[in-house]
């Protein structure tokens, strides 16, 4: 299953590549995979990352360079999506490269890992176009000055929603309508949260929120519980889709729920061979 993600997320990478070269853009030339918004594209690749990193360390040959040849493909793909979010959330997906660096130590692994880098590098340099790279670079100015495309100013109408339904909240989906009397609707209709986090917590409000709270330390649970390299790969898994949430309203989005439930399967599937093996019978 996770290598059908992955392959999946290639999918989108290459169609993603595709419409660039045949100038498929938006307007501000920002490009995606066919039917899929940009943002959410560049997070559904950026997940991918830890997955084909661990399976190229885990597989020899072709098959790991097909997982080493994924990267290259995403990290180009991400970048033309020009997604601020999705590049935050793929440089938290990355930095698993480093950390099992340190750990594993080895020279195949380490000469394997800069012809990847090198690679990926001239791809971005000679593919990646300089209006993303312009919108990417804005990344910190909107951060700190801006409104990250009026998110901020959505963010602050919801957190003024959430004290008049606090418990219970606002009811599923009906953040967009809550804030129209504080900010209105956009031209496309009622806003979005574009946070998962506050988005539930208006929604749902604090009922809603220490469920996911509980199901967070769950999952946390069951990832410490795996080997030491698995537990890695799915630590900076869920700390990507964590790190993307945080600008995308995914509570109901299948991939985040796919995910989560691999992480689940793939615990359970480890604690029933351990059981077998220590079971006296």
């Amino acid at each position: 299953m996770i290598q059908a993600y992955v392959l999946g997320a290639c999918v989108s990478s290459v169609d993603t590549l595709i419409n660039y070269y045949l100038q498929r853009g938006t307007a501000d030339e920002r490009y995606s995979a066919t039917g899929l918004n940009a943002n959410d594209v560049g997070l559904i690749i950026a997940l991918s990352l830890p997955f084909s990193y661990q399976m190229a360390v885990e597989t020899r040959g072709v098959r790991s360079w097909f997982y080493r040849l994924h990267i290259v493909v995403a990290i180009t793909a991400i970048l033309l999506t020009a997604s601020r979010s999705a590049m935050v959330a793929s440089l938290v997906a990355l930095s698993i490269v480093p950390i099992t660096g340190l750990l594993r130590r080895s020279r195949r692994a380490f000469v394997a890992t800069l012809v990847t880098g090198a690679i990926a590098s001239c791809a971005v340099w000679f593919v990646v176009p300089q209006a993303s790279w312009q919108r990417l670079g804005t990344t910190t100015a909107e951060m700190t000055e801006g409104t990250l495309d009026l998110r901020t100013t959505i963010w602050a109408a919801g957190l003024k929603v959430f004290p008049l339904h606090p418990f219970l909240g606002v009811g599923s989906g009906a953040y967009g309508y809550s804030v129209i009397p504080i900010i209105g609707r956009s031209e496309d209709g009622p806003f979005v949260a574009h946070n998962t986090y506050l988005s539930i917590l208006v929604e749902c409000g604090l009922v809603g929120l220490l469920i996911v709270i509980l199901l967070v330390l769950v999952l946390a649970r069951h990832v410490a519980a795996l080997p030491g390299a698995r537990a890695i790969m799915w630590t900076f898994c869920l700390l990507t889709l964590a790190t993307g949430m945080t600008s995308a309203t995914w509570e109901n989005y299948k991939a985040a729920w796919v995910l989560l439930s691999l992480c689940l399967a793939e615990s359970a599937q480890k604690a029933r061979k351990v059981h077998i093996v220590t079971s006296p019978h």
